[in-house]
């Protein structure tokens, strides 16, 4: 995906979401805005984390973190973010060092799939 694709790409896939709601319908409303409160607090914690470990060359660590980080992304549908914490998590589980890139690139996307996540619930 080109840079001007990812800009404009999709925060979420909108049939994840789909699928949520249908496991609740009733309660969709009030289970969305539950949903995006917890992501908000949960991936902003990773977030934090992984640039902690990133900052302090602890691979395991920031590797642990971008696998978990691929999972809440894929359970509301924020595929880029979690494309690209798969990607941390590749490169750190290889001993590799993390691109400084990468973590912005995560961090740019965050603020995508919150907004988005946000304009959903209202």
């Amino acid at each position: 995906m080109s840079s001007a694709e990812a800009r404009y790409a999709p925060a979420l896939d909108l049939v994840v979401l789909d699928r949520l709601r249908q496991l609740a319908p009733d309660a969709w409303p009030g289970l969305l805005a539950e949903l995006t409160d917890s992501f908000r607090v949960e991936a902003r914690e990773r977030l934090d984390t992984l640039r902690a470990a990133a900052d302090a060359g602890n691979r395991p660590a920031a590797g642990q973190v971008g696998h978990s980080l691929k999972g809440i992304c894929g359970a509301l549908g924020a595929v880029r973010m979690g494309d690209l914490s798969h990607e941390i998590e590749l490169f750190a589980t290889a001993g590799r060092d993390l691109p400084g890139w990468n973590l912005e690139a995560l961090e740019a996307e965050y603020h995508r799939v919150i907004d988005a996540l946000t304009a959903v619930t209202n």
